[in-house]
């Protein structure tokens, strides 16, 4: 049996290699917008290396082998990228850091993440009390679920569920 996808979540996706892949691209090409703005790099290179991407001959596989060697995800797909493009490759990620294209990619991603995270309500004691009905009807899972709402303050100088099988 396969068990990858047991854990996932609608946010599992955000968070695959794939789709980082995709976010680094797409903080390199705005970086070469910017550079070339500026004149920074010549004329063009924006648009080459961004037909390149769209082309599909920069591939996850290909970023992942290079990165057997390199042992750094940012430069196997610097390396991906100018491998099909030889002439404008070598002015993508210019003037970056790895860190700068790690946390705009993380930003992101939990930008795109904001929408599906709802903000809990604020705990009562109410919470904490369904926990010695819910283990006992339901099995252990919803005793943890239930205590994962419960607040240290609520919970203070008491076991969660007592010998008793009492309620915090």
């Amino acid at each position: 049996m396969d068990w990858s996808s047991r854990y996932e979540t609608p946010l599992s996706a955000v968070f695959s290699r794939e789709y980082k892949l995709r976010l680094e691209w797409r903080v390199e090409l705005a970086l070469l917008k910017a550079l070339e703005s500026v004149g920074k790099v010549p004329a063009g290179t924006h648009s080459a290396i961004e037909a390149v991407i769209a082309s599909g001959k920069v591939t996850l596989e290909r970023t992942l082998e290079i990165e057997k060697s390199t042992h750094h995800d940012i430069m196997a797909m610097v390396k991906a990228i100018s491998e099909q493009s030889p002439e404008f490759g070598g002015f993508v990620h210019f003037g970056a850091t790895s860190q700068d294209v790690n946390d705009t990619v993380t930003a992101l991603q939990l930008n795109e993440c904001k929408a599906s995270i709802r903000r809990p309500r604020a705990p009562s004691s109410a919470d904490c009390n369904c926990v010695s009905s819910y283990s006992r009807a339901s099995g252990h899972t919803h005793a943890v679920l239930s205590l994962l709402r419960c607040p240290p303050a609520l919970t203070a100088g008491h076991s969660p569920v007592g010998s008793d099988g009492g309620a915090c």
